[in-house]
């Protein structure tokens, strides 16, 4: 970090946009070098990385070198930077070079190659040089910043613009202290940057079921996305599937206990699958909702709902279980048709645009 009351340069900056696009972008923790399942919105930034310049400057070995460090004098070392690293580079590609005295221009060499370095070998050593950074670049960054803190809190800080063009460390400073807590509520949604939409897909039994020989009956949701990673970042950004259930007509006790069971208990239970469901889903299929009839002699009807993810698409089975036995073996006592769920998607709104999944719904078969 430079000192109090400097300007801020390019590798500072870059040390704040980097966690920036950890949590708006790609979802790759600075100073780790794989995506982390809970970071990540996957929204393109308005914000970047500022390159560098890159100094060079050179030496010539005055004898030959074989093993061992040598010191050697750089010339043209206007800007260099004490601190910064000094990388070999050119005919040295195997050795290094790191920092001695920069005052006196003079950097120590250790050879590293198989190879003598001859007598009158020259030297090309560059560091990277971090420059100014524009107030459009701040200003990006700032725009990034909001567009995070309004999807967690619905608001924007203020207070941190640059008039000038020259940013200070004093605004960097209290820039980084904005983004390191919205990197801990990272997974905190305002309830007004979500929206419900209707019904994106429902799915009903067209027959009478259930009854002796008939206990269960099942259909799958398919909830299509365009990669696997938007999948996460679909959740990430507080997206939820849910289920409701669609009565069928109440006459007998049965179509009653169903009805009872779809169109209260199955939807007020709320069957919410969310990024905490998502994250212990994976190929081989999950039990994440059921509910129990609970009521004699109905008691073990139930429903139940497993999710597994195959790639791009997260895949919901829900099945309707009639355990119950009609008295006397009687196997008239079944549910009548018009039974079935519907599926809702809730998305990310405001902010940004949310990821929208599409979703596939099979008929029921028996199981």
């Amino acid at each position: 970090m430079a000192s109090v009351g400097t300007q801020v340069y390019s590798a500072d900056y870059n040390s704040v946009q980097v966690k920036v696009r950890t949590i708006l972008g790609d979802g790759y923790p600075y100073g780790y070098g794989t995506s982390y399942p809970d970071y990540g919105y996957g929204v393109s930034l308005l914000s970047g990385p500022v390159i560098n310049s890159r100094e060079y400057s050179t030496s010539t070995v005055t004898a030959d070198i074989s093993t061992g460090s040598y010191i050697l004098t750089l010339t043209d070392v206007t800007g260099f930077k004490i601190g910064k690293t000094i990388n070999a580079n050119g005919i040295i590609s195997y050795s290094t070079i790191t920092y001695v005295n920069l005052s006196s221009n003079a950097v120590t060499i250790s050879n590293s190659t198989t190879s003598v370095i001859s007598s009158g070998s020259q030297i090309d050593a560059y560091y990277n040089s971090s420059i100014l950074i524009t107030k459009k670049q701040w200003q990006d960054l700032e725009d990034d910043i909001n567009t995070i803190n309004k999807h967690q809190s619905n608001g924007n800080f203020s207070g941190y613009g640059v008039v000038t063009g020259k940013v200070t460390v004093a605004n960097l400073t209290a820039l980084n202290t904005v983004i390191n807590n919205l990197t801990l509520s990272r997974n905190t949604v305002d309830a007004a940057q979500l929206t419900l939409d209707p019904s994106i897909g429902s799915k009903t039994i067209p027959y009478a079921w259930g009854g002796i020989g008939n206990k269960g009956i099942e259909s799958t949701a398919n909830l299509i996305f365009n990669s696997a990673k938007e999948m996460q970042y679909f959740f990430n950004q507080g997206g939820e599937i849910s289920f409701g259930g669609i009565a069928s007509i109440a006459v007998t006790a049965q179509d009653i206990a169903w009805y009872n069971l779809l169109n209260n208990i199955f939807v007020n239970t709320s069957a919410r699958f969310t990024r905490t469901e998502f994250s212990r889903t994976g190929a081989i299929p999950i039990q994440w909702y059921q509910v129990v009839d609970g009521n004699p002699p109905y008691e073990i009807n139930s429903i139940t709902i497993t999710a597994q993810v195959i790639s791009n698409i997260l895949i919901f089975t829900v099945t309707f279980r009639d355990g119950h036995v009609p008295l006397g073996g009687n196997p008239t006592d079944i549910v009548a048709d018009g039974a079935g769920y519907n599926v809702y998607r809730k998305k990310a709104v405001g902010a940004f645009t949310g990821i929208q999944p599409t979703a596939t719904l099979s008929n029921f078969k028996v199981v």
